[in-house]
Order: structure tokens, then sequence, then C-alpha cells
């Protein structure tokens, strides 16, 4: 059997450079309209049923284009991480502290609009991202032509530590005016019969408080412990298939 030209092993070899090049390429990030466009779209379906907008915060973002990243490059689908880390650790690692937190992630559609939608389509998905005690909003969308999905996106939820409470503006309009106080009217007390006073009570001496000396700082607790002593929300780990190529949790 003849063995194949050199010109046609060059051209395998070329071939298969290109596709690995092409799996290991890194995946495109996602870009500032995107963001912008799945907030809004969220927003409104917020809005609409008079819940408070979400307001984009800059760790969620990190987080959540750090995980369609490591999603896209690595040709995996899931909430946790090609190192093990889950939602509630990658917000630790970039600095955020919260209370309540949630993850959707999808995959396959190229649009935010496609995105959103499948989201709001979904039960588990709509309940998350529409839940009444959320303040904050980090998106990211990676690509890739080699992965199984190509479009990789996630939406993390938060509400801050400590909670999150919207201060009401008070209008001066409604606020009562300023009123002259009434002119009181004088009404001389009546005689009453002076009754001498009590003898006056001998108190014991003041005795000043023995001081007790500051014992060591306390110990921080690990994250392991702080993230089971923080309410969590539900993380809606479900596999919906809209259509060919099209997943999301």
């Amino acid at each position: 059997m003849p063995l194949p030209s050199p010109r046609s092993r060059l051209l395998v070899l070329v071939v298969a450079i290109m596709l690995v090049v092409a799996w290991c390429m890194p995946a495109a990030a996602s870009t500032p309209e995107e963001v912008q466009e799945i907030t809004r779209l969220i927003n409104i379906e917020r809005t609409s049923r008079g819940l408070r907008p979400l307001s984009i915060e800059t760790r969620l973002v990190i987080a959540a284009q750090q995980h369609s990243d490591d999603m896209a490059t690595r040709d995996f689908f899931s909430h946790t991480g090609s190192d093990g880390r889950d939602l509630w650790q990658r917000l630790l690692d970039v600095g955020y502290s919260a209370q309540l937190v949630g993850e959707a992630i999808a995959g396959g559609q190229s649009t935010p609009a496609d995105v959103v939608s499948g989201w709001m389509r979904s039960d588990g998905h709509r309940m998350l991202l529409l839940h009444p005690d959320l303040a904050h909003l980090g998106v990211g969308h990676a690509y890739n032509a080699g992965a199984t999905f190509k479009h990789y996106w996630t939406a993390d939820v938060a509400q801050p530590g400590g909670g999150y409470t919207t201060p009401t503006p008070v209008s001066i309009a409604t606020l009562p005016p300023t009123m002259p106080p009434p002119t009181a009217t004088h009404i001389p007390p009546p005689t009453a019969t002076l009754i001498p006073p009590p003898p006056t009570a001998t108190l014991p001496a003041y005795v000043p408080p023995t001081r007790v000396p500051p014992g060591p700082s306390p110990t921080p607790l690990p994250p392991d412990i702080v993230r089971l002593m923080v309410p969590r929300l539900f993380l809606p780990d479900i596999g919906v298939s809209t259509g060919p190529g099209i997943q999301q949790r």
C-alpha cells in the first residue's frame, strides 16, 4: 500500500494543528452592551410585576464572566466550576459578601433576548430572577466555536450581606406647614397646702465596678462555616432542553 505523499501528510498536519488551536482558543468575553441588555430585559419582567429593578454589580459581573469563560473554554455545563467551586465560593473570592445568592446558566442561545426568554419560560429560573429580595445582578457570556454549545451564559443574582433597603424620599410639599404656637391662657395655680419633704435618706457609698480586662480577639470563622450560617436561595439545578443545541440550568 503506497504511503501518502508528503503534500498530503503536510495537509493533514496543518488541519490537525488548526483544530487544536481552535479548541484551545480562549473564549470570547461578553460585551458591556450584552450585560446592559440582559439587565434591561430582566428588569422589564421585574418592574412589570411591581418588583424593584436589579442594579449591575461589578463583582458579580466578574464572577459570572469567569464562570462562562470556564464553561466555554473547558466545554462543560454546570453550576460547579472546573475547579470544584460553587457560586457562593466564587462570590467570596471576588470580595462579595451575600445574604442571598442565585445563578442561572444557559448554553446555545446567541442573543440576550433568546437567553432571557428561555429563562422566563422555565418555572425555576423565573422564580429565581423574580425573587423580591434580590438587589444586584452580574452577567457573563463566552463564545467558543469548538465547544458543544458555543455560547455560554451566566446570570448571578444576590442580595448583599446585611440586607437591602431602599430609602423613601420625603417631598417638601408633604411636610406640614410651620404654624405659630398657640397663645397659652394663663390660669393661676390653685392654692396648695405645703407638705414638708420626707427626711433625706442615707445612700450607700459609691463603689466603682471592678474593671475586667478584655479577652483575646475572637478567631474568624472559616468561610465554610460562615456559608452554612447564612440563608441561601435555591439554585435551579434542572436541565431544560429548548431545542437542538440549547440547554439551560
